[in-house]
C-alpha cells in the first residue's frame, strides 16, 4: 500500500513542480528535434533535385506519437507520485527506463494511462501534420506563382518548416505540444492521487496559486487565491492548466475555512473555453495546438551600413598618371558614398534604414523592424529584411512582404493602411 505525505510549504512546492515539468518537457523536445533535424535537412536537398513529396513529413511527423505519448504518460505517474513518499522513482534521462519503473509500481493502472497518452498524442500529431502539410503546399504554390529561382523556392520552404515550428532551431510548436500535454497530464494524475480514501480523507478543499513571478499572466492572477471545497463544481472549470504554458498549481487545504471564489466574468476571462475540464476527470480531454506561435521567429535588426569615402590623398594617388586638372578637380569635391541613415532607440533597437526620401514618413510613425514585424505578422503578413540595394550613392533598404519586395517607405504606408 502507497504512503503519502503532501509538500505543505508552498515553495518548495512550485520549485518541486516546476523542476519535474520542465525536466520532461526537455527530454521530450531534445529527442523530438533529433528526430526531425536530418530529416528536414533532406528534404531540402530532395526539394533542390525536385525529389521532394509533402506527404513524407506528414510520415515522419506521426512517428512522434510514440515519443508524445511516452511523455504524457511520465508526466501523468509524476503528478501522481508527487503525494507519495520514497516512491524509488525519478524522471531519468530517458523516458524507457522512467516508465519501466513507473509501469512496475502502478502495474493496475498503467494500461490505461497508456491508451489515454495515446489517443491524446495522435490528434496533437495528427493536427501538427495537416498543418504543416498546408503550409508547405502554400510554400510551394507561391513560389510558383513568384516565379522563385531554386534558392529562392528553397529557402521559402526551410522558412515554412521555421513558420510551422517543427525546425530544430525554433522548434516552438513542438516545445507547446510537449509542456501544454504534460502539464495536463501532471495536473490530471495529482488530482487521482488526492482521489486516494487516505489522501481524500483529509483533505478539506483546493487553493489555487500561480508561480508568483513577472511572467504570470494577469488574468490566472485574478484566480489566484480562490479557496473551494474539493467536491465543488468550480474545480471541473479551473482547474489547471488554464491556458497554453499555463504554470499554475492547485495547493490542498486541510482545515475547513471561508470559501471564495472569482466572478463569472473573472473565469470567463482567464480560463479558455477549450480548458474548461477536469484533466483528472476526463483523461482524454486534450486542446488544439495554438494557432498563434509562442515563440515567433525573431527578426536580427539590420546592421548598420558602413560609409566608405574616398579621402583626398587616395583621390589624388589613384589618378597620379592623370592631368593637373583632373587632380585640382578631385581636391576640389571628392568622391563620397552617402551613408545610410538609421535610428537607435535607448535599447539599442534599429530603426528601419531608410534614405533622405523617407525619413520624416519613419519618424513620424516611431516603428522598430520588430515591432513592424509583429504587427504584419498579426495581421496574416509574411515579413523579412533583404540586402539592401545600391542606388546612387545611397543604400536603400528593402524588405520581403508576402513574397514582394517593399522599401521602407512602402512598408510604412503599408502599415499606416491597416
Amino acid at each position: 500500500m502507497p504512503v503519502f505525505e503532501i509538500v505543505v510549504d508552498r515553495e518548495e512546492r512550485k520549485r518541486l513542480v516546476k523542476r519535474k515539468q520542465d525536466k520532461i518537457v526537455s527530454i521530450g523536445l531534445n529527442a523530438a528535434k533529433k528526430e526531425l533535424r536530418g530529416f528536414l535537412h533532406k528534404c531540402l536537398l530532395g526539394f533542390k533535385k525536385s525529389d521532394f513529396n509533402p506527404g513524407d513529413i506528414v510520415s515522419k511527423l506521426e512517428e512522434l506519437t510514440p515519443l508524445i505519448t511516452k511523455a504524457i504518460t511520465v508526466a501523468h505517474f509524476t503528478g501522481f507520485n508527487q503525494t507519495m513518499v520514497d516512491t524509488g522513482v525519478a524522471v531519468f534521462a530517458s523516458f524507457d527506463n522512467t516508465l519501466a519503473a513507473f509501469e512496475r509500481q502502478h502495474s493496475d493502472s498503467f494500461k490505461e494511462v497508456v491508451q489515454n497518452a495515446e489517443f491524446r498524442a495522435f490528434n496533437q500529431v495528427n493536427e501538427l501534420a495537416t498543418r504543416v502539410q498546408e503550409r508547405v503546399r502554400e510554400s510551394i504554390r507561391l513560389g510558383l506563382v513568384e516565379g522563385d529561382t531554386v534558392p529562392q523556392a528553397t529557402k521559402r520552404l526551410e522558412e515554412a518548416f521555421v513558420a510551422s515550428g517543427i525546425s530544430p532551431k525554433q522548434p516552438h510548436v513542438l516545445e507547446q505540444i510537449f509542456r501544454t500535454q504534460s502539464q495536463l497530464a501532471f495536473q490530471g494524475g495529482e488530482w487521482e492521487s488526492f482521489q486516494d480514501p487516505d489522501v481524500n480523507e483529509i483533505i478539506w478543499g483546493y487553493e489555487y496559486i500561480t508561480v508568483g513571478d513577472d511572467r504570470v499572466r494577469e488574468e490566472h492572477a485574478d484566480l489566484e487565491g480562490t479557496i473551494a471545497p474539493k467536491d465543488d463544481p468550480i474545480w471541473n472549470l479551473i482547474w489547471p492548466p488554464n491556458g497554453y504554458n499555463c504554470r499554475c498549481q492547485v495547493f490542498p487545504v486541510f482545515d475547513k475555512g471561508r470559501t471564495k471564489k472569482p466572478s463569472s466574468e473573472k473565469i470567463d476571462k482567464g480560463v479558455p473555453s477549450g480548458f474548461r475540464f477536469n484533466p483528472g476527470k476526463v483523461p482524454k480531454g486534450t486542446v488544439p495546438i495554438q494557432s498563434t506561435p509562442i515563440k515567433p521567429k525573431p527578426l536580427i535588426p539590420l546592421k548598420a551600413t558602413k560609409s566608405k569615402s574616398v579621402t583626398k590623398s587616395k583621390a589624388v594617388k589613384k589618378v597620379s598618371k592623370k592631368s593637373e586638372a583632373s587632380k585640382q578637380t578631385l581636391k576640389k569635391k571628392p568622391i563620397t558614398k552617402t551613408p545610410t541613415k538609421k535610428r537607435k532607440i535607448s535599447r539599442g533597437e534599429v530603426y528601419f534604414e531608410v534614405d533622405d526620401n523617407t525619413i520624416d514618413s519613419l519618424e513620424s510613425t516611431k516603428i522598430t523592424i520588430q515591432q513592424a514585424a509583429t504587427i504584419l505578422k498579426s495581421r496574416g503578413f509574411t515579413f523579412e529584411p533583404i540586402q539592401p540595394r545600391h542606388e546612387k550613392g545611397k543604400f536603400i533598404a528593402q524588405y520581403k512582404v508576402n513574397g514582394k519586395i517593399k522599401t521602407s517607405k512602402e512598408v510604412v504606408k503599408l502599415l499606416k493602411n491597416l
